[in-house]
Order: C-alpha cells, then sequence, then structure tokens
C-alpha cells in the first residue's frame, strides 16, 4: 500500500512517518540492543562485531538522480555497486585495522564489518549509463534519466 505524500488534514508528511520510525527503532535499540550493554560493560562493547549502516543521501542534480555514501576509511576496491529491477545495492566492508596493544581505549566507536544498503528507485532511471565516483571517504552514484517523449494526443476514430 502506498502512503499518500501528506496524509489528508493531517498535515504529516511521508517523510515524517519515516522519520518517526527510525527514531522509535533507535530508541528499542537503546533499550533492547547491544548497544545498551555496551554502556553498562565497555569491555563487551569492545568485543562486539556490531553491524553498521553508512549514512546515504539522495538528490535530484539536472537530469540525474544523484546518491551520495559516506565511506570513510574504506577501500573502493572493497565497495560493490549494483542496480537491478529499480533497486540500487551497495555493500561493503570496513576492515578492522590491526590493534596496537600499547593502545588503551577509553571510547571506541567505529564500527567495522559487512555492510548493505538497498534503495528501491523510481522507474525511468538508465543503470546502463550509471556511473559511480568515489572521492575522500564518499561513494558517488549518478544515474541519469531516461528522456521522456512529448505528449502526444491521438485522435479517436468514429
Amino acid at each position: 500500500m502506498a502512503l499518500p505524500a501528506r496524509a489528508p488534514g493531517w498535515g504529516i508528511t511521508r517523510s515524517d512517518i519515516f522519520n518517526e520510525l527510525e527514531e522509535m527503532r533507535k530508541n528499542m535499540e537503546e533499550v533492547f540492543g547491544s548497544r545498551s550493554w555496551g554502556r553498562r560493560f565497555p569491555a563487551l562493547h569492545l568485543m562486539e562485531q556490531e553491524p553498521w549502516t553508512p549514512s546515504v543521501d539522495m538528490f535530484e542534480q539536472g537530469n540525474e538522480l544523484v546518491i551520495r555514501v559516506d565511506l570513510p576509511g574504506i577501500d573502493p576496491k572493497d565497495v560493490r555497486v549494483t542496480m537491478e529491477n529499480d533497486v540500487l545495492t551497495i555493500e561493503g566492508e570496513r576492515k578492522h585495522e590491526k590493534e596496537i596493544k600499547e593502545e588503551n581505549f577509553y571510547r571506541r566507536e567505529a564500527t567495522f564489518g559487512k555492510f548493505l544498503r538497498r534503495m528501491g528507485l523510481q522507474p525511468g532511471l538508465k543503470p546502463e549509463d550509471m556511473k559511480a565516483s568515489y572521492k575522500k571517504g564518499v561513494l558517488e552514484v549518478r544515474l541519469p534519466r531516461a528522456k521522456t517523449s512529448a505528449a502526444k494526443q491521438i485522435p479517436i476514430e468514429t
């Protein structure tokens, strides 16, 4: 079921609903997830291999859809970008650097391991012309839109 862009009479947008759901997920993770254990027992937190999800910005620029993904510290050779059936998939791995035993961590928030982001995109894009670049820890994917033909009136035979 598709949600309307704005719920009638409520003044709530679709993005408001998803932002609230994301906030609720984070709160539940704080209460029940492994991250709350990491605060009570920091040694456990250092041993955990938590999954992580890179941040994504998606916007239109001219006749292209632009997707920027924050991937600091990741070798672009460890990232794979594919598109199939209007779903863009970005996956890869941030590898854990070898720890130096002389270091005494007071806090460690860097996460390592595999990640996967899938984004359903609107039809009308040209995946065969998709381009990806990686600069200063940011992956940028550009998808041009297919040219739309002008509206044409069709005469009705009687």
